[in-house]
């Protein structure tokens, strides 16, 4: 499954005191920790990205980590985030990659 890079649009019901810089910083340091097979402390770097600032990418490379340490439901939950924010964004190929990874998690789960 590919990752979804975090330069893709903001979500559109961002709030206005999200702080992108902050979100991107965190993103970039859990890509560094998932590359370098540390996927527990990529998760919780995606997290406090996430707090900063909502993205589908973010939610969707948070549901590749928790599967890579075998956690179902929480893959699937936030792959479902990202889902329903490239929803809202109309974002064709994202919406397409995240279906094929709910359909993996499904199949993987059954959840």
């Amino acid at each position: 499954m590919n990752e979804i890079d975090s330069n893709q649009k903001d979500h559109p019901g961002a709030r206005n005191d999200t702080d992108p810089i902050q979100a991107e910083a965190h993103f970039k340091k859990a890509w560094a920790l998932r590359i370098d097979g540390k996927y527990r402390e990529s998760i919780e770097e995606f997290k406090v990205s996430l707090g900063f600032l909502k993205k589908g990418a973010t939610y969707f490379n948070l549901a590749l980590m928790h599967d890579k340490v075998e956690e179902g439901e929480l893959a699937w939950e936030a792959a479902q985030s990202a889902f329903q924010m490239f929803k809202e964004n109309n974002d064709t190929k994202n919406i397409n990659a995240t279906d094929r990874l709910l359909k993996k998690l499904h199949a993987k789960y059954c959840v």
